[in-house]
């Protein structure tokens, strides 16, 4: 998480500045005193997964300390850009004469798991003439769950008997992964 100028002041109402240390802009440093953080004038303070700065003026620093505390999560010698260990298989059989609109259907489908930062990758797939399938990973149950209750779990039900029958879905333990870095 990362906060700069006055943006400390959410990190007060969300409670996680106690016995943290952060910098901000002048007049909030105050409010993050009261608030049990350990204040300090610097352009950029790396506390843990916080990350803090005073003011635009270090937006450079800032931003290069945001993408290094970024890169953590990349294993170079895997090329993965996280790692992932759940999975779904999602198959759709299409409704007769329905083939076409399910097609279109999971085109849409992926401009709705842009909004899921915990779904690493995603494939709408086409297995035979009218069977088609989804297949997406996350790093942990927790992404999955998320996933499994979000926008794309809401219009897989609207579609079911209008434009295919009911989805048979899979939970799976991604054993390896090779995603783009």
């Amino acid at each position: 998480m990362a906060a700069i100028c006055h943006g400390p002041w959410t990190l007060i109402e969300a409670g996680v500045v106690e016995g943290r240390t952060l910098t901000s802009f002048p007049s909030v440093r105050t409010d993050l005193r009261n608030a049990g953080a350990v204040v300090v004038d610097q352009d950029v303070v790396v506390d843990g997964n916080l990350i803090t700065s005073r003011s635009p003026d270090d937006l450079p620093t800032f931003c290069d300390t945001m993408g290094a505390k970024i890169c953590e999560q990349f294993d170079p010698g895997k090329g993965d850009v996280m790692s992932v260990t759940k999975g779904l298989l999602v198959r759709l059989e299409a409704l007769p004469g329905k083939e076409d609109e399910v097609q279109e259907f999971l085109g849409i489908g992926r401009g709705l798991v842009e909004e899921e930062p915990a779904t690493v990758a995603w494939f709408a797939i086409r297995l035979g003439p009218s069977s088609f399938g989804i297949f997406d990973v996350f790093p942990d149950d927790a992404g999955r769950d998320a996933h499994l209750s979000g926008a794309v779990a809401t219009a897989l039900g609207e579609q079911t008997g209008k434009l295919f029958s009911e989805p048979t879905i899979e939970k799976l333990d991604v054993l390896g992964s090779k995603l783009p870095a």
